[in-house]
């Protein structure tokens, strides 16, 4: 009886440690979800799945102060790196700029279909108005 119980404590502790180590194995190519997006693994380098002439879509950009990092169509790209047949140079707060074979530059917006608007308040609208009416005189005594 005390050798049939050894025997199992034995099984279910090499079953348990089977398990376990099959677990570590699996989560070897998952990201932690919960780095920011700054300390997560970016993949670098020629990204052949960006074909040429398809739409290039600017979906988000993360920024610090050592990296600059542009997520376009899904893959993220760091300056320097290919994107389809073109390098990207530049990466902004709202844009990322490629540069092209023949040294053209596509300028890929985050929001290319908003229009910023600039709002003055009352007292820079009079200011303005005043500085306008100004100019108007000075132009007059000029002609």
């Amino acid at each position: 009886m005390v050798k049939s119980i050894k025997i199992r404590t034995l099984d279910i502790l090499l079953l348990v440690t089977i398990v376990f180590c099959s677990q570590l194995t699996v989560a070897e190519g998952l990201v932690d979800p919960t780095l920011s997006p700054f300390d997560a693994p970016v993949a670098t380098g020629d990204h052949s799945l960006i074909e040429g002439d398809i739409d290039l879509v600017l979906q988000s950009v993360m920024l610090s102060s050592g990296r600059k990092v542009a997520l376009i169509n899904g893959k993220t790209f760091s300056i320097g790196d290919k994107v389809g047949s073109a390098r990207l140079i530049a990466v902004t707060d709202h844009s990322a700029t490629l540069r092209n074979s023949d040294k053209t530059l596509k300028i890929l917006n985050m929001h290319p279909d908003v229009v910023k608007k600039v709002s003055i308040n009352k007292k820079q609208a009079a200011s303005a108005k005043n500085m306008t009416k100004h100019a108007e005189k000075i132009i007059g005594q000029t002609k």
